[in-house]
């Protein structure tokens, strides 16, 4: 994962496009300059990206059925704001993958998912937006 274009930098503040190489991803980020003093830039290794959600409930949905456990990314309403589904890869650090994007759940998930998700498990969420770490 890296960042393919900036839309918009100021100091505390970026909107940029991060890329799988297949897929792209619109973020916004208010942490910026990161760690380090990193700073957006294209060609910037990606880390991991973070869910954040408006609402007070997040709604993590397992997939179950054979024919839909197959990873998606679909546009939602607004302009950040993604449906997403992947396959668990580490349950206790609420990490999924999504084609090439790794992205974590632990803004909703502290401690890990509830022990009904499993490594494997297909699952599917939605992302008011979403956040990046940089390398």
């Amino acid at each position: 994962m890296k960042i393919k274009d900036i839309l918009r930098y100021d100091f505390h503040y970026a909107e940029f496009v991060v890329t799988d190489g297949k897929h792209d991803l619109v973020l916004m980020c208010h942490n910026v300059p990161h760690y380090g003093e990193l700073i957006p830039a294209i060609g910037t290794g990606i880390k991991s990206l973070s869910v954040l959600n408006y609402q007070e409930e997040f709604e993590l949905k397992k997939i179950e059925d054979k024919d839909k456990q197959k990873y998606a990314i679909l546009k939602g309403e607004t302009f950040y704001e993604y449906i997403l589904r992947g396959k668990v890869i580490d349950p206790i650090l609420a990490l999924v993958m999504i084609e090439g994007f790794l992205v974590s759940l632990k803004n909703h998930f502290e401690l890990g998912l509830p022990k009904s998700f499993k490594i494997n498990d297909f699952v599917e969420f939605t992302a008011d937006r979403l956040d990046a770490s940089l390398i």
